[in-house]
């Protein structure tokens, strides 16, 4: 496969130095989505003046729809057809009948022909009234009129409903299941594959596909404490992505249960030296592949000639954090967030071999302006590795520079190779920025979250005591000159540091 790069993604630009208030600002560009089909694409577009949702035609950039969404807020875009747009949302609000104030999760449709919205489901409105999730699709029928979400119709009684995504209308019943329901499993043509239960009661976690207008059983175990999961259907409808801990590796690898027969294969999507981050699926549930941690990610799908793409993509883009955040259904155009060296953000679409820019994520911030992440690792003082992150400040010699400790909050979370607001504003000031993965981060193994049990302010901070010695002594920093600043576990570790 030849990737053609035809223009400067990450071009630099004259402006000013960029303030603490650009650095710190949010992204101007956001959620980015595109359209089945591929003709169009949508964003949510930010400033201190609107907060708006963008609809433009990929032919030409015209803008087809724009909706304030000021008082929506939302969290998350899906494109369900190139005319109807899901907005996904968290509202506190109170529920009749009980006390205090609640976070209702909800999600509407956007017409963009038409410029109306509508939310599918409310409290009260055909569906029983006490309910705080309701912002849940699992499936979208073949003709896009509907959304398939799973609601209470009366009070205990768990029910797959219909909902209309043209006009606001009482959903419709589809499917009763049972109250220990946590999970769909649909095809394309909206027809019921599986579901998934676990009862806080019996223990029981089972799986059961819907053959001939019954529930069969295919996977069952009683556990305290569910050891797997299941995360979407395989492309070919023939099996669910499965995902249990690895006795070899200690890591979680994906297998399939096989709808039919009960069959679980053997791992699918696992690696020695990364965790999966997430499975890559679409509005249907329908799984593709999955992200593997790590500074910057790797991915692995179903079908080979997926994995040659992709694989093409990332040898085009060295030295970026590349996110895959949509594709079309056939695959033939995939959207990108980058971010990396000499680039603050940007969205890329990816068609017949070539990128096209579509927007800039943080526009006051230029390539100048973007300061080097390298990544590395260090022994620390008991001969364990850290993998850490340090960002530089450009244009400085990286001898006895001021530093600041940052360590990720969590614990059980871990710092990528991208555009850190914080960091690179520090780096802008003159200062080194350190970012060691202690143990106790996900991304690296099991084992080297697990050594983080039981060590907070002990081992877990000797890590990042072990990470100053070490740019030390390579005289990277220097040592009369180095602070420690972070927040949630972050800020614990300051505390503890000031300790």
């Amino acid at each position: 496969m030849f990737v053609f790069l035809t223009l400067p993604f990450f071009s630099a630009n004259a402006n000013a130095m960029p303030s603490v208030e650009d650095y710190a600002a949010l992204p101007e560009i956001s959620q980015m989505v595109i359209s089945p089909d591929g003709k169009r694409f949508a964003y949510r577009q930010t400033s201190k003046e609107q907060d708006l949702i963008v609809v433009r035609d990929m032919k030409d950039m015209s803008k087809r729809g724009l909706l304030d969404v000021s008082e929506v807020k939302p969290f998350g875009i899906d494109f369900v057809d190139s005319d109807k747009v899901l907005l996904h949302s968290q509202k506190e609000s109170y529920i009749k009948g009980a006390r205090g104030r609640y976070d209702i999760n909800t999600v509407a449709a956007y017409s963009v022909e038409n410029n109306q919205i509508h939310r599918l489901l409310q409290p009260g409105f055909g569906i029983y009234e006490r309910q705080r999730y309701l912002g849940w699709i699992v499936g979208i029928s073949p003709d896009a009129k509907e959304a398939f979400m799973p609601a209470l119709w009366e009070k205990d009684k768990f029910s797959l409903v219909s909902a209309s995504l043209e006009r606001s209308k009482r959903p419709n019943r589809k499917l009763n299941v049972p109250t220990d329901t946590i999970d769909f499993f649909m095809d394309d043509t909206g027809e019921m594959l599986a579901i998934e239960r676990y009862n806080n009661e019996t223990n029981m976690h089972v799986v059961q596909s819907y053959k001939d207008g019954k529930w069969v059983t295919i996977y069952e175990q009683e556990v305290e404490v569910r050891l797997v999961g299941f995360t979407g259907v395989t492309p070919d409808e023939q099996a669910l992505l499965m995902a249990k801990e690895s006795k070899e590796t200690g890591r979680w690898a994906y297998h399939t249960l096989d709808l039919e027969t009960g069959y679980i294969s053997a791992p699918i999507f696992a690696k020695e030296n990364r965790d999966v981050e997430r499975v890559i699926t679409d509005i249907n549930g329908k799984a593709y592949g999955v992200e593997y941690s790590g500074f910057t990610p790797t991915y692995e799908f179903f079908s080979d000639t997926l994995n040659q793409k992709v694989s093409s993509i990332l040898d085009a883009l060295p030295n970026q954090y590349v996110d895959i955040v949509d594709f079309t259904r056939d695959w033939k155009s995939i959207l990108m967030l980058v971010e990396g060296q000499a680039n603050s953000g940007a969205y890329l679409l990816y068609q017949n071999g070539a990128f096209t820019k579509l927007a800039s994520k943080r526009k006051n911030i230029p390539a100048e302006n973007v300061h080097n992440v390298v990544s590395y690792e260090y022994e620390a003082r008991d001969n364990w590795t850290i993998p850490s992150l340090l960002t530089l400040p450009n244009h400085k010699e990286p001898k006895n520079l001021p530093a600041i400790m940052y360590p990720h909050g969590g614990p059980e979370s871990y710092d990528r190779k991208k555009f850190d607001y914080m960091a690179q504003f520090f780096a802008s000031q003159g200062y080194a920025v350190i970012q060691p993965q202690f143990r106790g981060s996900k991304g690296f193994g099991a084992e080297h979250r697990f050594k983080g049990k039981g060590e907070w302010a002990r081992a877990m901070q000797d890590d990042l005591t072990d990470a100053v010695n070490d740019l030390v002594a390579k005289g990277t920093i220097d040592p009369e000159r180095v602070c420690i600043v972070g927040g949630s576990y972050g800020g614990y570790t300051a505390l503890v540091g000031a300790t």
